[in-house]
C-alpha cells in the first residue's frame, strides 16, 4: 500500500517549491546507479501500447484492450511505488507517464499515420502549403481517440495515489516543424507570415486537443496532474521546445515565444523542455508568458548545466538569474557533478535528479534535501 502521509509530504514540498521565490529553493530526485535486486519491475504505458500494436499488425488497442493495459500498468506501478517510497524519501511524486513519441503528437494533430522505427514512432509529414491550408483537426482521429481512452481509464483506476499528464505536446513551433519539415527554417526568411500562420494554427489545434480531452474525461481538474517527477497545476501543459536550440535569439523572440506563450497563458501554464545545446536561450525561455518550469536535458558533445555553472562568470550568472525568474529542472545530474550544484544552489531555484551509488543515497538526501 502507498504511504499516504509520505505522499502528502511530497506533494506539499512541491507546492511550496512552486509557490516560493527564494534563491536556494530546490527539489531533489534520486536514482540508484546500481538498482537493488529487490526493485519491483515496472513497464511503462507507451511500452505496453507499442507491444500491443506490434503484436496486432498495427491495430490500435480497443476499449477492452486498453482496460487490460491500464489495469496492468496501474497495478504494477503501485507495487513499484510502494517499494520506492520506502527506499528513497526524496521529493519525487508517483507519476504514470502518458509520454508518447513526437510522431504520434503530429499524427493526432494532422490525422496522418506515423511509422514505427524499431523503438519509436516518427512522422515525416513534409506537407506542402496547399495541404497545410486544408488541415483541420479531426476529433475522431484514431490516435486522439486512443488518448481519450487512456485518460478515461487512468481516472477510472485513480485513487488519489498517482499523477499523470493528459497529453504531451510539441511546442507550437516544434509542431509546425513536424508538419512542414525543415524547410520551415528557411521560410523564416523567405515566407515568415506563412510560418507564423502555421504556428498559430498549431496553438489553436493544441487548445482544441486540450479542451476535448478534458470534456471527454471525468477526472477532477484540481489534482492528479503531473509529469517528469513534478506536480502540475490544473490544465497545465508540457511542451517539447527543441527548436529553440536551432535558431537565433532574435528568431526565438519572433517565431517561438509569442506562440508558446499563448499556449501557456490559455491553459494552466506550461513546463518547457529544452536541451543544453540551446542553453544560450535560457534567459529568454525563462521569460515566456505563463511558463512554470524550464527543463534541461543534456545533449552529447554539448556543455552540461554543471559546465555552465562551473564556467565563466557571465554564463553562470545568466543561468542562475534565469532560474530565479523561472525554476529550472536539470535531469541526469552525475554524482560527481554534485559539488558544482552544491555551490550554485543557494543562488538559484532548481529541481534536479541525480544518479548515485545505492550506498550514497542517504548521504545525498541528507545534504541536498531541505526540510
Amino acid at each position: 500500500m502507498i504511504d499516504r502521509a509520505d505522499l502528502a509530504r511530497r506533494i506539499e514540498r512541491q507546492r511550496q517549491f512552486f509557490a516560493g521565490d527564494s534563491p536556494g529553493d530546490r527539489l531533489v530526485f534520486v536514482y540508484s546507479s546500481d538498482p537493488s535486486p529487490e526493485q519491483p519491475p515496472v513497464t511503462g504505458l507507451m511500452q505496453r501500447v507499442n507491444q500491443f500494436i506490434q503484436a496486432h499488425d498495427g491495430r490500435l488497442p480497443e476499449d477492452s484492450d486498453l482496460e487490460q493495459i491500464v489495469a496492468a500498468v496501474v497495478s504494477q506501478f503501485r507495487t513499484y511505488w510502494a517499494w520506492r517510497a520506502k527506499e528513497i524519501r526524496d521529493d519525487q511524486i508517483p507519476i504514470i507517464a502518458v509520454h508518447f513519441d513526437i510522431g504520434i503528437q503530429t499524427a493526432v494533430m494532422t490525422g496522418l499515420e506515423p511509422r514505427y522505427l524499431e523503438k519509436s514512432w516518427w512522422l515525416d509529414a513534409n506537407l506542402d502549403w496547399d495541404e497545410i491550408d486544408r488541415l483541420k483537426f479531426d476529433p475522431d482521429n484514431r490516435w486522439y481517440r486512443l488518448f481519450i481512452g487512456l485518460n478515461r481509464l487512468l481516472w477510472k483506476y485513480w485513487e488519489e495515489d498517482y499523477f499523470f499528464l493528459p497529453f504531451w505536446h510539441r511546442s507550437p513551433l516544434d509542431a509546425a516543424n513536424g508538419i512542414r519539415g525543415n524547410e520551415l527554417f528557411v521560410e523564416f526568411h523567405t515566407d515568415p507570415e506563412r510560418v507564423k500562420g502555421l504556428t498559430a494554427w498549431c496553438v489553436e489545434t493544441q487548445l482544441e486537443i486540450e479542451r476535448g480531452l478534458y470534456a471527454a474525461t471525468e477526472g477532477p481538474e484540481d489534482c492528479g496532474i503531473g509529469h517528469m517527477h513534478h506536480l502540475m497545476p490544473k490544465r497545465a501543459v508540457w511542451v517539447n521546445g527543441d527548436p529553440v536550440a536551432l535558431i537565433s535569439r532574435e528568431m526565438m523572440l519572433e517565431f517561438e515565444q509569442p506562440f508558446t506563450g499563448k499556449l501557456f497563458t490559455s491553459t494552466g501554464g506550461g513546463y518547457f523542455h529544452n536541451h543544453t545545446k540551446g542553453i544560450y536561450q535560457v534567459d529568454q525561455v525563462a521569460r515566456t508568458p505563463g511558463i512554470i518550469l524550464q527543463h534541461f536535458n543534456a545533449d552529447p558533445n554539448c556543455p552540461r548545466v554543471a559546465d555552465v555553472l562551473a564556467g565563466n562568470a557571465d554564463g553562470r550568472e545568466r543561468l542562475l538569474a534565469a532560474s530565479r525568474t523561472t525554476p529550472m529542472y536539470v535531469d541526469g545530474v552525475n554524482y560527481d557533478e554534485l559539488a558544482t550544484f552544491r555551490d550554485a544552489l543557494p543562488e538559484g531555484r532548481f529541481s534536479f535528479d541525480v544518479a548515485c551509488p545505492r550506498e550514497r543515497i542517504p548521504e545525498v538526501l541528507n545534504e541536498f534535501l531541505t526540510a
